[in-house]
C-alpha cells in the first residue's frame, strides 16, 4: 500500500498528530536544515518563524482521535480572510501535492524526502515514494494529489485549505 491518492482514493492515517504540508515546502525546509550553522537543531515550532517568516500557514497540524480513512472530500478550501478561525489547521498549498506526516517523524522524513524525485514521473514516481515510506509505518504518511480545477472538490490545487473531519 503506497497510501497515495491520485484519483480521489482514500488514504489511511493512524491515530495521532500530523503535519499537513505542501510537498514542495518539504524541500525548502530540507535545504534550510542542511545549513551547517544550524546543527540540525531547528524545532518544528521554529520552522514557521525561521524558514517561512512571510507565510502564515506554510503547514498545518491535525490530530486524528482514531485511525482514519481520509478522502479528498475532507479537504476544504478556506478564504484567506477567514483562516484565523482555523489557523493551526490551515495549510497553504502551491503544488497541488498535500503531504500528511506523523508529527514525531517529521524531521526524519524531511531529511529523506526529495520533491524533485517524487515528480520525476507522471503523475508521481511511485517507486521513489515507496522507498521512502517503507522506512515508516504506511499509516504515518499519506499523499493526496489535487484533481485539478475541473472537478467538484475544494482541493483543486493552489490555495489555503483545512481538514474537515
Amino acid at each position: 500500500m503506497l497510501n497515495i491518492s491520485i484519483q480521489n482514493e482514500k488514504i489511511k492515517l493512524e491515530k495521532g498528530k500530523f503535519i499537513i504540508i505542501d510537498a514542495l515546502y518539504v524541500n525548502i525546509i530540507k535545504d534550510f536544515l542542511t545549513n551547517p550553522s544550524l546543527n540540525n537543531s531547528l524545532s518544528i515550532i521554529k520552522i514557521k518563524q525561521e524558514i517561512f517568516p512571510y507565510t502564515d500557514t506554510p503547514f498545518g497540524t491535525y490530530e486524528f482521535k482514531n485511525d482514519f480513512d481520509l478522502s479528498i472530500e475532507n479537504i476544504k478550501k478556506i478564504r484567506y480572510e477567514n483562516k484565523t478561525q482555523l489557523t493551526d489547521r490551515c495549510v497553504a498549498i502551491d503544488s497541488g501535492l498535500m503531504l500528511f506526516i506523523k508529527y514525531d517523524i517529521f524531521i526524519k522524513f524531511i531529511h529523506l524526502f526529495d520533491y524533485n524525485k517524487l515528480i520525476e514521473k507522471e503523475p508521481l514516481d511511485y517507486e521513489y515514494w515507496n522507498s521512502i515510506t517503507e522506512l515508516f509505518r504506511k499509516t504515518q504518511l499519506g499523499l493526496i494529489l489535487s484533481s485539478g480545477i475541473n472537478y467538484n472538490f475544494d482541493f483543486d490545487g493552489g490555495g489555503v485549505y483545512y481538514i474537515n473531519v
